[in-house]
């Protein structure tokens, strides 16, 4: 199995696969082969057609999980002294991103 991904596209339904991948929707199951190309257009056993596309940059955002990320100390430094926070004193992070 191939590490390149593709988008798969179907109006506004967006599904990110590997080539080799098998997808299970309600539009029918969609076997996607190992030499898919992008620009191809691929249908499901039902006869639904999806179009593969080239996995952006951007794209990456709406479909792959994000965590959280680490304070470096120069960013703590600024936070601490724009909120002018003491020692002892209790700070609630909203996550506010």
């Amino acid at each position: 199995m191939s590490d390149r991904r593709v988008l798969v596209v179907r109006e506004s339904r967006e599904f990110l696969l590997r080539p080799g991948e098998t997808l299970e929707t309600d539009l029918g199951v969609l076997e996607l082969p190992e030499d898919v190309v992008p620009g191809t257009t691929v249908e499901t056993h039902l006869g639904e057609p999806f179009e593969v596309r080239r996995l952006r940059g951007p794209e990456l955002f709406d479909h792959l999980e994000r965590t959280g990320a680490p304070m470096m100390p120069r960013d703590i430094g600024l936070v601490v002294g724009h909120t002018g926070v003491a020692s002892g004193e209790r700070v609630l992070d909203a996550g506010t991103g």
